[in-house]
């Protein structure tokens, strides 16, 4: 059986115990790499986890302004509908208002044209009446102014007869003017009621 020397497997030990030792120690040290770049990143997770709180506190803020501005918005609108219905109820309450005063005022324009009318009816009915009747008086008193000349010129009459047709020619020159003056009135009432239904007529062409 051959020897075999010792001194040549303690070096080769050594150099696998340098070799371990190295390996360990890289080892070790990129597992420290490893362990702070993910310390790094739960560091930079962290900050970015904060940020994204303060931003939905932000977020939620805003939210919570608009919230109270869209109340506060819908409350005002609201409010201004209401006054809006107010004003168109106002207006609807005026125009039945003046809806009725229009109907009213025809209704009593109407009133004054048909009593115009009927009185200008009445007024020419009675001018044509009292002209007929002045005809007739006017008839009357030249018969009766015949019949004096012809006791005038005949002087066959007693006076009382006489004084007696004088009496009646008086009394008929009277009513006569009686007539006349009834004749003026009447026909100046007429007048003025036509004068009235002509400026009506224009008024209501005008409106």
């Amino acid at each position: 059986m051959a020897f075999v020397p010792l001194f040549g497997g303690k070096e080769e030990n050594t150099q696998q115990a340098r070799e371990e030792e190295e390996r360990r120690k890289e080892a070790t040290a990129h597992f420290q790499i490893t362990l702070n770049e993910i310390q790094a990143q739960l560091e930079q997770h962290g900050i970015h986890n904060a940020k994204l709180r303060q931003e939905n506190v932000e977020l939620g803020e805003k939210l919570k302004k608009l919230v109270e501005q869209y109340a506060l918005r819908e409350e005002h609108m609201d409010k201004v509908f209401k006054h809006k219905e107010l004003q168109q109820q106002l207006v609807d309450a005026k125009l039945q208002q003046t809806t009725q005063l229009i109907k009213e005022a025809e209704e009593k324009h109407q009133r004054e044209r048909e009593f115009l009318l009927k009185e200008a009816t009445e007024s020419r009915h009675k001018c044509e009446q009292m002209k007929q009747q002045e005809a007739q008086l006017k008839q009357q008193l030249s018969l009766y102014m015949d019949k004096f000349e012809e006791f005038q010129t005949t002087m066959a009459k007693s006076n009382e007869l006489f004084t007696t047709f004088r009496q009646e020619m008086e009394k008929m020159t009277k009513k006569i003017k009686k007539l006349e003056k009834e004749i003026i009135v009447w026909r100046t009432k007429w007048e003025n009621n036509n004068k009235a239904l002509l400026q009506m007529a224009e008024e209501v062409s005008i409106s």
